[in-house]
């Protein structure tokens, strides 16, 4: 049953399904007749939240003891306002994890100004896993490789949302690496740069599939849009040129950093020091959705990747793996082009 309450968050509650195997009763305890909140670190609507959402329609029958889930939101900051208050107001006990995004994790590279957290010190409890992105051009730009990107005699427009999100930033790369490329950032959600590739306004996107196929399938179904390379993330498709081996070493630092959300997907997590039985049963719920074949239906349905999962452990590796071996030649060029502001008029 799904109840919408007049929280100031958008609030979505959902009874728990009954628990598939029967768990010791102590298991049971920690959970039974209690309030599992799941919070998404972006507006309802968009990837975030749908991934948020996804784990709290199934995660409640995997958990001894049924808890009740509720999903809410918390916008800010590309996730890292969540991240501050789970990081040091949420509490501990196990009774709320949180969804914040993608990328809020690089702003300790960035030593963005009112970050309060180390995204190490959180405790994960699963991703779904990797992304593959793309770059998508209009199929009327005849442009269909990287090798006709790089050659163009125009110059090839790419929208972007903020000078921080990988749909601009990678876009930006390869106009500094000297192709005739330009990238502008400034739309308001993925739906707008879809319209204006719909309107020639511009001419393509960085994104993953399921992104498009989410906001605006029909230019994929209708051949508007075609991938030309695949650009980071998971196991990509077809037989598409990659990306990095097309850019200068100088570029691919960068790119490493730009991509490396993709590279880790849309984490769950607790705040630090949660409950180690609350956190072993969680982690373990979570594992046990990711095999569930209803999560994998609703999962496919809702055009969420999810064949690759993480575990908490796991995904908390790639991420310090990233955050622990950036070198500062490319923290110092990513800020670079994060700081431009070739924004839309």
């Amino acid at each position: 049953m799904r109840i919408i309450t007049p929280f100031a968050f958008a609030v979505t509650v959902a009874a728990a399904a009954t628990v598939q195997a029967p768990a010791p009763a102590v298991a049971a305890d920690v959970f039974a007749g209690k309030q599992l909140t799941i919070i998404a670190g972006y507006r309802p609507g968009g990837g975030v939240d749908n991934n948020a959402r996804l784990v709290g329609a199934h995660i409640g029958r995997h958990i001894p003891g049924a808890p009740t889930i509720i999903n809410k939101n918390m916008p800010g900051a590309g996730g890292a306002r969540l991240a501050n208050w789970l990081y040091n107001k949420a509490d501990k006990d196990g009774l709320t994890v949180a969804v914040p995004g993608r990328s809020w994790m690089m702003s300790r590279l960035l030593k963005d100004p009112g970050v309060r957290f180390d995204p190490l010190k959180f405790d994960y409890i699963g991703s779904l896993g990797p992304v593959p992105y793309y770059l998508f051009v209009r199929a009327d730009s005849g442009i269909r490789s990287l090798d006709d990107l790089k050659k163009s005699k125009r110059e090839v427009v790419f929208g972007g949302l903020t000078k921080r999100a990988s749909n601009y930033v990678v876009p930006a790369l390869l106009g500094a690496d000297g192709w005739p490329v330009k990238a502008l950032h400034g739309y308001k959600g993925t739906a707008n740069i879809l319209l204006a590739i719909e309107q020639k306004e511009v001419v393509g996107m960085y994104a993953s599939y399921s992104t498009i196929q989410n906001n605006r399938g029909d230019l994929i179904d209708n051949k508007v849009l075609v991938p030309i390379a695949s650009a980071g993330g998971g196991k990509a498709s077809g037989k598409l040129q990659a990306l990095p081996e097309y850019m200068s070493a100088k570029a691919r630092g960068v790119y490493k950093l730009v991509t490396a959300p993709s590279t880790w997907g849309v984490p769950v997590v607790a705040p630090p020091g949660t409950d180690e039985e609350a956190l072993s049963i969680l982690r373990a719920a979570y594992d046990r959705m990711v095999k569930d074949p209803a999560f994998l239906a609703d999962a496919k349905k809702r055009g969420i990747e999810a064949e690759q999962p993480n575990t908490g452990p796991e995904v908390q590796a790639v991420i310090a793996d990233v955050l622990n071996g950036a070198d500062e030649d490319s923290v110092k060029a990513y800020l670079a082009y994060v700081q431009r502001t070739t924004k839309k008029k």
